[in-house]
């Protein structure tokens, strides 16, 4: 099991360092991840390839040679990558990263409620997400391409 928490100075300091594309990599992680328990990479060929990444991170830092801290680094930054491509293939496929914040919200509460039928209905989702239940149907579906 591995846990990897980026703290405040890690997000302020890569937005600095221009790093912004990694950044808004992993808010985009964090604002289309599942909170449901279980491994967010779906991707079976991810699994292998993370697995090595973190063996490298904790090599990096009991090694600490020249260097250590820039390499770790990087290799954070491939995490990130590698997390955001299994995030994206639980998505539908219109969705991309430039994709409203609302429809991913929307989608979000569509895959946590998926066994209650009752709060899928237009009405409900339009009242949770305080729209017009006529605007729903059609930003959705100018959003992902689907209907709801």
């Amino acid at each position: 099991f591995f846990f990897l928490r980026f703290n405040e100075y890690y997000i302020k300091t890569n937005s600095q360092n221009g790093q912004a594309e990694t950044v808004l990599r992993m808010e985009y992680i964090l604002q289309n991840a599942s909170h449901r328990p279980g491994c967010i990479l779906k991707n079976k060929i991810d699994k292998p390839l993370i697995a090595l990444l973190i063996e490298s991170i904790i090599s990096e830092q009991l090694n600490q040679q020249i260097y250590h801290q820039k390499i770790t680094e990087q290799i954070v930054n491939t995490i990130i990558t590698v997390v955001a491509r299994n995030i994206a293939l639980k998505l539908p496929k219109n969705i991309k990263e430039s994709t409203g914040e609302m429809v991913l919200e929307i989608l979000h509460y569509i895959q946590e409620n998926i066994f209650n039928p009752k709060e899928l209905k237009s009405d409900r989702i339009s009242v949770h997400f305080n729209i017009s239940l006529h605007y729903l149907g059609k930003y959705f579906k100018k959003q992902t391409g689907e209907t709801l």
